[in-house]
């Protein structure tokens, strides 16, 4: 259960992550405090909650490890993600950091890709690489 605690005139709030580890946040006031709470809870339940840690890596560190957990696919699947980060999602966001990817951004990458003559399948299979976590297919973006 989240709570909100007030120590040295700060308030620390406090929630468990999905996988039940304590995290915990200060602010100076207790409605930002209380809106963080709401916040964190609401993307834990949509499942969109992204490990604050996990949110520093840049997007080029996180597909050599996604790449590396990618052995148990088959190989023809491993060069393919390896051929559409290469050449479709690192050029243009590798050195973002996770938890820094603007959505505008994301937006238009796709707009001209449409624009340059990718056919929509193949816009779409590299958006949903993009939006990978891991092999097995769960979201992280």
């Amino acid at each position: 259960m989240p709570q909100i605690d007030r120590r040295n005139g700060k308030y620390r709030a406090r929630y468990r992550d999905p996988l039940g580890r304590r995290r915990s946040k200060t602010f100076l006031r207790k409605t930002d405090a209380e809106r963080y709470l709401r916040e964190m809870q609401l993307e834990v339940d949509r499942g969109s909650w992204l490990d604050p840690s996990g949110a520093q890596m840049p997007l080029a560190k996180w597909a050599e490890e996604f790449l590396s957990l990618a052995r148990r696919l088959s190989p023809t699947t491993q060069q393919i993600y390896r051929r559409d980060l290469e050449l479709y999602i690192l050029p243009r966001f590798g050195d973002y950091r996770i938890g820094r990817l603007p959505a505008d951004e994301i937006e238009r990458w796709l707009m001209d890709e449409v624009d340059a003559g990718y056919a929509p399948s193949s816009v779409h299979r590299h958006y949903r690489l993009f939006r990978r976590r891991d092999p097995k297919g769960e979201d992280s973006l």
